[in-house]
C-alpha cells in the first residue's frame, strides 16, 4: 500500500511490482506510438507518390497532358505537342520559352510534375 506523508511516500513490497507494472505498460504504450509513427510515414509515402504523377511531356497525349499538369486546357497541350515536334523539350524554361501561354506561374505549379526524356 502507498501511503503519504508530508511529502515522502512509503511502499511496501506489492506497491514494487505495481510500479513495474505500470512502467512496463508505459513503455508498451511508446513502442505501440512508434510503431503507428512509422505506419503513419509509410503510408504517406505511398500516397504522396500517386498524388504526385509525372508526365513525360515529350512523349505524353494531349488528353494525358491536359489533365495531369495544373492551368493547362486542351488548347495549351495541343500547342505542346506542335511545339515538341518541332524539337524536344529539354527544360521547364524550354517550355516556358516555346510555348505561348504558359508563363512562370504555370512553371511553378508543374515543375514537380513535368519529365523531359526523349521519345
Amino acid at each position: 500500500m502507498i501511503r503519504c506523508t508530508g511529502f515522502l511516500l512509503l511502499f511496501d513490497q506489492s506497491d514494487d511490482a505495481a510500479i513495474r507494472g505500470l512502467a512496463g505498460v508505459v513503455e508498451m504504450k511508446r513502442e505501440l506510438l512508434s510503431i503507428r509513427r512509422w505506419i503513419l510515414a509509410l503510408t504517406l509515402v505511398m500516397f504522396s507518390s500517386l498524388g504526385w504523377a509525372s508526365v513525360n511531356i515529350n512523349t505524353a497525349d494531349a488528353k494525358t497532358i491536359a489533365k495531369e499538369l495544373d492551368g493547362v486546357g486542351d488548347a495549351m497541350a495541343s500547342v505542346i505537342i506542335k511545339e515538341r515536334e518541332k524539337a524536344p523539350f529539354t527544360s521547364i524554361e524550354d517550355v516556358d520559352k516555346r510555348v505561348k501561354g504558359w508563363g512562370k506561374k504555370t512553371s511553378e505549379k508543374n515543375k514537380d510534375k513535368i519529365k523531359f526524356a526523349e521519345k
